[in-house]
């Protein structure tokens, strides 16, 4: 399949070891990549979520009976946010997030915050769109998840225990919804449980990734109008602790192109929607059910708000590669099948 990406394009600024990979080819990529090329150095980048880099306070721990019944934990410091560390702390707490629960997971794109920094909270939110989850029902801190780096948690409903009402996904607040209309690019790093029924990795109402359980199938949906087949059958391998690296472009035209761990995965007939995407919720399509989000662990989520090329997608999934540790799975190179650097606990 042709790539979207392979089109000109004049407005996006290269560094020069960027354009030395334009020219060079994906040969280069490997050499210098994880070197000079980051998610920030690229144009139009709208958030980056990486669990390497949560922020500077974002792990809630408290987890006393006065904590549990904050009422005001929109506003609340976080050393008065509960978090259901210790099993029997506090009646049907079942300790599910031992080393704390994630709070915030900073936004290290270019959005503007504003009057952060400045706030009630200055000192655990200072940059980005503000993102993160302040319910009881929070995402859990592993520090040890991937090659000796951290994820973010998200537990089943179930296991949280009976004080669990929701799921545990996390969210842009309300005024940091984000959109994106005509291209743009999607990247997730992700290790999905299995589950019986459908669920979103990420997305907004009418918005968003999901993934049949049925057949391992991605759907994608934008606006008001029909969900679109994106990727061929079993196109994700569901496998507790298997991490995969989701890439989703989509070009002006409103075609999709699907990756998974660099390999095309597109479904036939060329999918397409033009509408435009809002994006609010990571884990889910709404935090607020008890249903329909994903289970599973999460290491980083990329926006951007146009189409990436080719060098700067593999220039991505090296930066991706050497930042977890995962020895090659992500490169050009990799073989479907070779499974030898996939533990999450292989240092």
């Amino acid at each position: 399949m042709t790539s979207l990406a392979d089109r000109p394009r004049g407005r996006r600024r290269r560094s020069m070891l960027s354009t030395l990979m334009v020219f060079l080819g994906l040969v280069a990529v490997h050499q210098i990549a994880w070197g000079g090329t980051t998610p920030t150095d690229l144009d139009n980048l709208v958030v980056y979520f990486t669990a390497t880099d949560l922020g500077p306070m974002p792990v809630a721990t408290c987890n006393t009976q006065q904590c549990f019944d904050e009422r005001f934990t929109e506003i609340a410091d976080i050393s008065e946010l509960y978090c259901d560390t210790v099993a029997g702390a506090i009646p049907g707490a079942v300790g599910y997030a031992p080393e704390g629960c994630v709070r915030w997971w900073e936004d290290q794109g270019p959005h503007n915050c504003g009057a952060c920094g400045s706030g009630a909270q200055d000192d655990e939110w200072v940059r980005g769109h503000k993102h993160g989850q302040d319910d009881r029902q929070k995402p859990a801190f592993v520090s040890d998840c991937v090659n000796g780096q951290p994820c973010v948690r998200i537990p089943r409903v179930a296991e949280m225990g009976p004080n669990a009402t929701q799921m545990a996904c996390l969210e842009l607040e309300f005024d940091d919804v984000v959109q994106a209309s005509g291209d743009f690019s999607l990247l997730l790093l992700v290790a999905p449980r299995n589950q019986a029924d459908d669920w979103w990795y990420f997305g907004d109402s009418n918005n968003g990734l999901r993934h049949s359980a049925s057949d391992e199938t991605l759907f994608f949906r934008a606006g008001a109008t029909p969900e679109v087949q994106i990727s061929e059958p079993f196109a994700i391998t569901v496998q507790e602790q298997r991490w995969q690296l989701i890439e989703i472009y989509r070009n002006a035209a409103g075609q999709y192109q699907v990756l998974v761990n660099g390999q095309d995965v597109t479904a036939a007939g060329n999918p397409s929607n033009t509408a435009t995407y809002d994006h609010r919720y990571l884990g889910a399509q709404n935090c607020n059910g008890s249903s329909g989000g994903m289970v599973g662990d999460l290491g980083l989520f990329l926006f951007y708000s146009d189409l990436l090329q080719i060098a700067e997608q593999q220039a991505l999934r090296v930066f991706i590669d050497g930042l977890y540790n995962f020895n090659g799975l992500l490169s050009d190179d990799f073989e479907s099948g070779d499974t030898s650097n996939w533990s999450s606990t292989a240092e």
